[in-house]
């Protein structure tokens, strides 16, 4: 009886597991078995890869940003390197089509929703102006820094 529930015990372990690992096939779970089945796989979102610069203007600040309302990034004391015009460098990975960033910067009491169109690879530079209000640059090429 011990060893029966043992067995169905890491059955259970590795399905789940499983479930978190496989995105593309549909994991079926019982006691008795496990069984993965590759015939009904569901179909996932195209990618797209989206790079934001913090550029100018961030001065030991705390910023975040959410994509959709979940959080993809956060970092104190962000500061620019001013012989360079860049702060941070972040890549996401997010589901290609219409996404929502919400980019806050509560040391300096900034918060600012942009609408985006990702399709592929997609650059956002973010920069502080003097007057401590958000400025974008969308791009589909990378942004030089020296």
């Amino acid at each position: 009886m011990r060893s029966q529930l043992n067995r169905w015990l890491i059955r259970l372990l590795i399905c789940g597991f499983v479930i978190l690992l496989q995105a593309s096939t549909v994991a079926h779970c019982s006691a008795a078995s496990l069984e993965l089945d590759r015939s009904n796989t569901r179909l996932t979102a195209s990618m797209a890869l989206l790079h934001i610069a913090l550029q100018e203007g961030f001065v030991k600040d705390s910023v975040i940003i959410r994509a959709d309302q979940q959080e993809v990034f956060q970092q104190q004391t962000v500061t620019t390197r001013t012989q360079i015009g860049l702060a941070e460098w972040v890549e996401i990975n997010l589901p290609e089509g219409q996404t929502t960033l919400e980019i806050a910067v509560p040391s300096k009491g900034i918060t600012q929703t942009i609408p985006l169109q990702l399709s592929g690879n997609v650059y956002l530079g973010l920069s502080i102006t003097p007057d401590s209000r958000l400025e974008h640059q969308l791009s589909k090429e990378a942004f030089g820094y020296l």
